[in-house]
């Protein structure tokens, strides 16, 4: 779970047509999904690249997979504009930022966490920033915190987020927050119609994204009904309907923990002390009780199913458009 997301920002309020994406065009990414499909199975030609200006003044181009040729062209469009190149992967655990300037790098902050390992350093190059230590300083105090209890929640990674934004205005975690629509053909329903259907996932009940119909279905496990049956029957066939993420890929017992982990320090260890153990998802909804905070845990389970329903858009290449 977790986004894939890169944007070059330059400082220029006035940019003519031909440049809101800075010379880059959709056609340059399609050819990257082709090789996925069969030749008579649709391509949405959809919008690989999103661009609008920042209160800031800085101009966001934003790619959702940038690949190697566009971060070659950077040294070019910096030499007349400052510029801002960032990116990150949560599934891998890799962030970067970088500022340019007349063609040259000034400096930069990269961040790769390697799985396994207890190394969360942010390597700087250059001359960084002076709020960089005070964006860094609370939130590596919240690392070590997490770390004495041997969790494996990264935060660090979020630093890199807050320096970007701190000088151009934009987070891509903001984004969590926002209507985002998914499109194959002539398809369009918002993020939040596919994460009804994720709440309802469970053994018994099974959603299927129907390509043929645009439609959402789902089946029943324990049901003679002939429609089920012959919906049961359907669903094998994979390019016609696409499964939704199940409830093990969406394992609500890692959001609860990651939840827990994100809460005041009285909050947090009475909500994993009741996550010890059987019986563990009844006493976790009796503590938010308890504690007044169920509003809170819905909350962020909604931004995390979400994050979930995005990433199976894009992995499914049925496109996401913020």
């Amino acid at each position: 779970m977790g986004v894939k997301q890169a944007y070059i920002a330059v400082k220029e309020e006035n940019l003519k047509p031909d440049e809101t994406t800075l010379g880059f065009k959709d056609s340059e990414f399609i050819y990257l999904h082709e090789e996925e499909f069969s030749e008579d199975d649709p391509i949405a030609e959809s919008d690989d690249i999103s661009s609008f200006l920042m209160d800031s003044g800085w101009y966001l181009v934003v790619f959702h997979y940038m690949p190697n040729f566009v971060y070659e062209k950077i040294p070019q469009l910096s030499k007349e504009k400052d510029l801002l190149f960032f990116q990150v992967n949560e599934t891998s655990m890799t962030s970067v930022v970088e500022y340019w300037q007349k063609g040259e790098k000034l400096w930069s902050l990269d961040y790769d966490k390697k799985e396994g390992y207890d190394d969360y350093t942010i390597y700087e190059k250059g001359d960084i920033p002076s709020f960089y230590e005070k964006i860094k300083a609370p939130i590596w105090k919240r690392q070590q915190e997490v770390n004495r209890n041997k969790k494996g929640v990264d935060y660090m990674i979020d630093t890199l987020d807050l320096v970007a934004k701190e000088i151009v205005g934009y987070s891509y975690q903001a984004t969590k927050n926002r209507m985002v629509e998914s499109t194959y053909k002539d398809y369009k329903k918002p993020l939040l119609e596919i994460v009804e259907c994720l709440e309802m996932q469970s053994s018994e009940i099974k959603h299927y994204f129907d390509r043929v119909e645009n439609r959402f279905v789902f089946t029943l496990k324990e049901d003679d009904n002939p429609d089920n049956l012959k919906l049961l029957k359907a669903v094998e066939d994979r390019k016609h309907f696409i499964p939704l993420p199940d409830e093990e890929e969406i394992n609500e017992y890692e959001l609860m923990q990651e939840f827990a982990e994100a809460q005041n320090n009285k909050h947090r260890e009475v909500l994993l002390k009741a996550l010890e153990g059987k019986g563990a998802f009844r006493r976790f909804k009796d503590s938010l009780f308890e504690l007044d905070i169920r509003e809170a845990w819905f909350t962020f389970k909604k931004e995390q199913l979400q994050w979930i329903a995005y990433d199976w858009v894009v992995d499914e290449h049925l496109y996401v458009r913020f």
